[in-house]
C-alpha cells in the first residue's frame, strides 16, 4: 500500500469532518440568532470546536501518513 493508498480514508474523514464542522457552526449561529438561552448557544459553540479539533487531528494524522 503507497501512501496515497493509505491517505484516501483520512481525506475522506477530513471531508467529513469538516462538513459537520461547518453544520455545528451553523447550529450555533442559528440558536444565537434565535436569542436562545445562553446554555443551549454555549452547548453548540463547544460542538463546533470539537468538530475542529476533530478536523486538526485528522490534518496531522494524513501529514504524518505522507511524510
Amino acid at each position: 500500500m503507497d501512501h496515497d493508498d493509505a491517505a484516501q480514508p483520512l481525506k475522506v474523514a477530513i471531508e467529513f469532518a469538516r462538513a459537520e464542522e461547518a453544520e455545528a457552526l451553523r447550529r450555533a449561529y442559528l440558536l444565537r440568532s434565535d436569542g436562545v438561552e445562553q446554555v443551549a448557544f454555549r452547548r453548540a459553540v463547544c460542538e463546533a470546536v470539537l468538530q475542529h479539533a476533530e478536523v486538526v487531528r485528522l490534518q496531522l494524522a494524513l501529514r504524518h501518513c505522507t511524510h
